[in-house]
């Protein structure tokens, strides 16, 4: 459960031309009017190691056995109040090391919007590796909506731009921007009916840790180019100047996935194999088979994990394989339809595949779901 935190926000702004806020950290006192949450001497630091524009960044870190900050488990920054006005422009830059965000089932809160009073009606959050907002329901009594927006995208900066109408009713908008992209659109309530405008934050606050554990026991995220514009605020006043036209664009159609069964024999595709498929010896004409997965065309890598069905029912892994060419297939090719069948030998049985596909060749940025099948083997 998530607590009611201390809202003990600052009343002073930080006005540069029309911005309401910005923060780069380049200054010899950084955050000066914004309430740092944290109970760590490590939850929050200025650094030059990793800056994503000029020479320093912030560099929030929080662990599951952290005591609480402000009633929770929390590394974060509590912006200062600005002026009064529903419509809001925010941006601001992250960076998700691998090493130190690792995959975990369990949510946190990397952005919230909270107006002191029970959970924050508007938050930017990720479970699983994908980012989601999490915010009010159409229809009052029904859980929390959750609009998903893609992966993480983990060793590399990532810039978001978010334009917000805070509003009780159909006339809240939530727009957000990733690297210059558009990402998300969404139209409905955002804001409690009763309380104050909400205060931003960012950081990390884990609402699980603050009785339990989770996947992981360690969280770090950098922070950089921070700013708050009122409604004349625009995508070109609060994006950077840095260009992403090194990172690969996440337009695309990465949750259609399928797998062919091929025969390495022949070299030839046989057919789809679905969801719960069954593969016959006989009717392939070769016991030398191969799996192809068929992704979009912008993927450039896919890791498959083959399990093989114990007599207990449970599986064990049997196999792992990274193909960072395409054709991508689990036992491998040459990248010009040779499917070499190698060493391996499959026996009769029940598999289960797990196939996850990356926008780059080292695994640092998966896209679309992970697709997980079983399939039988008979002679």
């Amino acid at each position: 459960m998530e607590i009611q935190e201390e809202d003990n926000a600052i009343h002073a702004t930080t006005l540069l031309s029309n911005l309401l806020f910005s923060e780069d950290f380049e200054g010899s006192n950084p955050l000066r009017t914004v309430k740092v949450q944290t109970s760590t001497g490590y939850g929050y630091k200025v650094v030059s190691s990793n800056p994503f524009l000029g020479n320093k960044a912030a560099r929030f870190e929080l662990r599951s056995d952290d005591e609480l900050a402000s009633n929770g488990t929390r590394a974060e920054m509590l912006f200062a109040r600005v002026p009064e006005g529903r419509e809001k422009w925010y941006s601001f830059a992250a960076y998700f090391p691998s090493e130190d965000f690792k995959y975990d089932a369990g949510n946190e809160c990397i952005s919230q919007w909270h107006q002191g009073m029970g959970s924050p009606a508007l938050s930017l959050r990720i479970a699983k590796d994908k980012f989601y907002i999490r915010t009010l329901p159409t229809e009052k009594g029904d859980n929390w909506k959750n609009l998903y927006f893609g992966s993480v995208i983990k060793d590399t900066w990532n810039e978001f731009v978010i334009h917000v109408v805070h509003a009780e009713s159909s006339k809240g908008l939530i727009e957000i921007w990733r690297n210059g992209e558009k990402v998300l659109t969404y139209n409905g309530p955002n804001n409690y009916d009763e309380g104050k405008l909400p205060t931003w934050k960012l950081g990390i606050y884990k609402s699980k840790w603050n009785s339990g554990t989770t996947d992981t026991r360690k969280r770090v995220v950098y922070y950089d180019n921070i700013k708050i514009s009122g409604k004349e605020g625009s995508l070109s006043q609060m994006i950077s100047d840095f260009s992403f036209a090194q990172l690969p664009s996440l337009t695309g159609d990465f949750n259609d996935i399928s797998l062919s069964v091929v025969n390495a024999e022949e070299e030839t595709i046989f057919g789809k194999l679905d969801k719960g498929g069954i593969i016959r010896f006989h009717d392939l004409g070769t016991t030398k088979l191969n799996i192809k997965a068929n992704v979009d065309s912008k993927i450039e890598s896919v890791r498959f994990n083959l399990y093989q069905e114990k007599k207990n029912g449970s599986y064990e892994k049997i196999y792992s394989h990274v193909d960072i060419n395409a054709p991508f297939a689990l036992f491998d090719d040459d990248g010009k339809g040779n499917y070499y069948y190698g060493s391996r030998q499959l026996d009769y049985g029940k598999y289960k595949i797990i196939v996850t596909t990356y926008m780059d060749t080292r695994e640092t940025i998966p896209v679309g779901d992970v697709y997980t099948s079983t399939f039988k083997i008979y002679k």
